[in-house]
């Protein structure tokens, strides 16, 4: 199971799954998907049938997204302070 960690997300949060003996991909590390779009980088997670983790709710909107070709997204809400 890969977990692709968005960049919307601070890079510990790779660090995390990776000590926890996850593999883990950080959009902000491939140079492919560094700035690119969410379309662009929701088809990598398909094609490496990774799990996107993200802050970005526009990944869960089924009229942009195929979520039935994806093998999951998990949503990582931050409190503001």
């Amino acid at each position: 199971m890969l977990f692709l960690i968005d960049e919307n997300l601070p890079a510990s949060v790779e660090a995390i799954f990776i000590e926890r003996g996850l593999r883990a991909e950080c959009v902000a590390s491939i140079s492919e998907l560094r700035g690119k779009s969410d379309e662009t980088i929701f088809e990598y997670a398909v094609k490496k049938q990774a799990i996107i983790v993200t802050r970005d709710l526009r990944f869960t909107n089924p009229t942009q997204f195929a979520l039935s070709t994806i093998q999951g997204i998990v949503i990582i809400r931050f409190p503001n302070d």
